[in-house]
């Protein structure tokens, strides 16, 4: 485990080439932009999204949602921030973030959102 300050700052430098890296690899296919992300939608039996916490089974899906930027709506909320100083359990200060956020489809139809799914 590196606590040097030189030791931080390399590692500091190289998770910010690893994150440029990520942004490098976005490409497009049929005009839309592909993003790459940590998690991936799964569905249970093709019709129904599984929650993040459930279990796999061998016969789950694995989906992309793709959307037209004018087919959804979003909301971002106030950011809440809690500061609790000289916390003894932290060793120092314990400062964290709340952002409420969420989207929808503007349509009722739901046309201009989709997911593409991939069977095992």
């Amino acid at each position: 485990m590196c606590i040097t300050t030189t030791c931080l700052e390399k590692l500091g430098r190289e998770v910010q080439r690893k994150i440029e890296n990520i942004k490098k690899e976005k490409t497009k296919y049929a005009g839309f932009n592909i993003l790459v992300r940590a998690r991936t939608t799964r569905l249970r039996n093709e019709d129904s999204i599984m929650q993040p916490d459930m279990s796999n089974a061998g016969t789950d899906n694995i989906a992309a949602i793709f959307w037209q930027k004018s087919s959804v709506a979003k909301a971002l909320g106030n950011v809440a921030i809690f500061d609790n100083p000289d916390r003894a359990e932290y060793y120092g200060d314990l400062i964290s973030f709340l952002l409420r956020s969420g989207g929808r489809c503007r349509r009722s139809d739901k046309k201009g959102v989709g997911l593409l799914v991939a069977k095992p």
